[in-house]
């Protein structure tokens, strides 16, 4: 059960990152680019409930059903993420359009926490010792990356960059109609 839990949200991830090569591949073209921008923007929410809702519940599911307690980076990753699910249904029914700068904000402060704590994962960032930033050093201890990068903090940066990406293009496209 354990293994299936963390597999599914593997291929959560995976498919995103197709997504995400399909978006920017789409940009590239000028009919599609301008689709794609119509499409986020109408489903933006939408997209960004989606997304967080699903961070939130595996999140939730790595450390009450799996009980892999989290560390100190991965708490400071839920607080930027837990708010965004009410956010966005919040904006969908009032139809604020507000709303992506509050994503776009949280988000980038969430990737910078997940890039951060992925780099201390793959050893990249070497001078911090596992103790400052964990609680009991589950991170490092449960190192799992599965096809050789995908880890929780990868799941957590993929997230961000995703609503990052659809809040940038929502409000490219609302400062478009503005001018």
């Amino acid at each position: 059960m354990k293994n299936i839990i963390y597999q599914l949200f593997v291929y959560f991830n995976l498919f995103s990152l197709f997504l995400i090569l399909v978006v920017f591949l789409f940009l590239f073209f000028k009919k599609t680019k301008k689709n794609l921008f119509n499409f986020l923007k109408k489903f933006g929410y939408q997209m960004i409930f989606l997304i967080s809702f699903l961070s939130l519940i595996g999140s939730l599911s790595f450390s009450e059903i799996l009980k892999w307690p989290p560390c100190k980076l991965c708490w400071y990753q839920r607080i930027f993420m837990y708010p965004q699910v009410f956010i966005s249904l919040i904006s969908l029914k009032i139809k604020d359009k507000n709303g992506y700068y509050y994503h776009f904000w949280l988000s980038l402060f969430g990737f910078l926490i997940a890039l951060f704590h992925y780099l201390i994962q793959k050893g990249l960032i070497k001078e911090i010792n596992c103790d400052l930033v964990s609680f009991g050093n589950t991170c490092f201890l449960k190192i799992n990356f599965s096809f050789g990068f995908i880890s929780i903090p990868f799941m957590a940066l993929t997230a961000f960059f995703m609503i990052i990406v659809i809040s940038l293009s929502a409000l490219s496209k609302q400062n478009n109609q503005l001018k």
